[in-house]
């Protein structure tokens, strides 16, 4: 569950980076935005917030089976979910922030001309 959800936030994370650079630097995108990479920085972050040993155990109701504390499994849940979640949404957020500004400033710059 984990790695399929990271995927997802990985993959708009990739979509939203790929566009800004499309637009806003075009010359620069086949240098970053190879395939290899793409897919080895994906499953490279996904693998490590997805291998805490608590991080099997995401059903509360087998959690209450099992009877011993489990503040440090919510606490690396919550954690886990803040970084994934507020790690795509800056990168989309800061992407499709300065799209926006890079198209206003070209239609700035056609309108003096």
């Amino acid at each position: 569950v984990h790695l399929y959800w990271g995927d997802s936030l990985g993959i708009l994370t990739v979509r939203a980076f790929d566009y800004y650079l499309a637009i806003c630097r075009p010359l620069c995108y086949h240098a970053l935005m190879t395939t290899s990479r793409i897919i080895a920085g994906i499953w490279l972050t996904n693998l490590v917030l997805a291998s805490s040993p608590t991080s099997g155990y995401n059903n509360p109701s087998l959690m209450k089976l099992i009877g011993e504390n489990t503040t440090a499994n919510n606490m690396y849940g919550l954690v886990n979910t803040l970084l994934m979640q507020g790690a795509t949404m800056l990168t989309v957020l800061f992407t499709y922030g300065h799209m926006a500004t890079c198209i206003l400033n070209r239609r700035l710059k056609n309108q003096l001309n």
